[in-house]
């Protein structure tokens, strides 16, 4: 659930921010997009516990099977072509990345704290919430004619410093449960 909240709201939120047009938006164009497609048909066949065919399945399973690489290669060309010693924006960059890598984990740690939600559960919610920033950004930001470079710096320093902050967030939530 998690997950397709995240590329529903990246596709249409996200994509509207990106694109700068957000006068010419309208609900058709917002809810057909490949996140909400995929969920539109996906969650009912979840819900339903209906299987599709082989032949189907198991090119949907080869396409999966390349997503993780795919994502590791675009990151990894992004983060080559950073000049991490010339910043873009120190000051934005620095806010942009202390939001994605502190203060969004250590708001979903303190929703979690209260209840008292299965580890699995609490982990599956806090560890995406302490990602770094999708490669998606720098893509959607050299497809719609953003700031790539500034894009480019945030996805490659909140993956590098993720490192450090994913690992300390769970340390947090295991210190406190």
């Amino acid at each position: 659930i998690y997950i397709a909240a995240f590329n529903i709201i990246q596709w249409t939120y996200g994509l509207l921010l990106m694109s700068g047009k957000q006068h010419s938006m309208n609900l058709k164009r917002a809810l057909i997009n490949p996140g909400t497609v995929a969920f539109f048909i996906g969650f009912p066949l979840f819900l339903l516990g209906l299987r599709l065919p082989s032949v189907p399945t198991r090119v949907l399973e080869y396409i999966a099977s390349m997503n993780s690489p795919v994502a590791m290669m675009v990151i990894g060309a992004q983060m080559a072509a950073v000049k991490l010693d010339r910043l873009s924006k120190p000051a934005s960059v620095a806010l942009a990345i202390s939001l994605r890598l502190l203060i969004i984990p250590l708001i979903m740690l303190g929703l979690l704290l209260p209840f008292s939600v299965d580890r699995t559960l609490a982990l599956s919610c806090l560890i995406p919430a302490a990602a770094p920033s999708a490669a998606a950004t720098a893509i959607f930001a050299t497809r719609y004619q953003q700031d790539t470079d500034l894009a480019t710096q945030l996805v490659t320093l909140s993956t590098l410093l993720s490192i450090i902050t994913m690992p300390l967030m769970i340390l947090i939530y295991e210190a406190l449960v």
